[in-house]
């Protein structure tokens, strides 16, 4: 009996593994818990006594920072209403002028946070407080970025304490960006490839992405972005890391005639 590498035999013109969809958080670590919130307020902002009055204000600067940054790039902030396609609105601004690197579109949309409420606890005389993380509706801003290296891409920012990240790319998109720096011919599908000149080269650029090419990417991005921590604040050990929520691996192969491939779909 046949094996299906058997049958699959001189009918497939491209075989190829990518890592696919990439989702990462980014937190800092040092203002997970209440008591390094505390502390921030304390050393990096200045005020003594820990009120949650002070993180509004710290807030709404960093929205300013956002509208002035749109301003002097001469991008509108778009908002984004509920259940809208945010990737593909991004694609379709990106499409009206394919030349443009850098942030192609900046959403803003209301959306859940675990952020911190803060309680007047006073010990004696003492003026205090103890906070807490919850759920709240907090506006986060989304950057869509035309990377030089991985494509279309973006990274979303929370708006409010502890200031959550994601950072969200294709791997396919990455492999695009190499392959046209090396001059190697492709036709691409709308997540994949469908041909490629060498395809050999493809798989060993597909195997190239690591994690020091998306912490590079990450750190390239928030030196030039609107941040809600300064560089100072950032140097101090309030930096944002990285971490793996969601990632997929897709497994490509092209048949040389689409109908051997449903029949093999059909037969297994």
């Amino acid at each position: 009996m046949l094996t299906v590498k058997e049958i699959l035999a001189d009918k497939i013109s491209l075989d190829l593994e990518c890592i696919d969809r990439v989702y990462l958080n980014g937190y800092v670590k040092n203002l997970q818990l209440p008591g390094g919130l505390i502390t921030f307020i304390r050393e990096q902002m200045g005020f003594p006594i820990p009120s949650p009055m002070v993180m509004r204000p710290f807030t709404e600067e960093y929205r300013k920072s956002v509208e002035q940054y749109a301003k002097e790039q001469g991008i509108g902030i778009l908002k984004f209403d509920k259940g809208v396609d945010k990737d593909q609105t991004a694609r379709r601004q990106q499409e009206k002028n394919p030349e443009k690197r850098g942030v192609v579109l900046i959403g803003k949309a209301q959306e859940k946070a675990l952020g911190y409420r803060g309680v007047r606890k006073d010990h004696g005389s003492k003026v205090w407080f103890e906070y807490s993380r919850q759920s709240m509706f907090v506006t986060y801003y989304y950057y869509y970025i035309l990377d030089e290296d991985f494509g279309l891409f973006f990274i979303k920012v929370c708006t409010y304490f502890p200031f959550d990240v994601k950072v969200c790319f294709n791997g396919h998109e990455w492999a695009k960006q190499q392959l046209q720096k090396e001059g190697i011919g492709f036709e691409a599908l709308h997540n994949g490839f469908l041909t490629c000149q060498n395809s050999e080269r493809l798989q060993d650029i597909c195997h190239q992405l690591d994690a020091e090419k998306i912490q590079a990417l990450f750190d390239r991005w928030v030196e030039q972005l609107p941040w809600p921590l300064s560089l100072q604040q950032r140097a101090a050990g309030y930096a944002h890391q990285l971490s793996i929520w969601q990632l997929e691996v897709s497994r490509t192969q092209v048949f040389e005639d689409p109908e051997q491939g449903w029949a093999l779909v059909e037969a297994l």
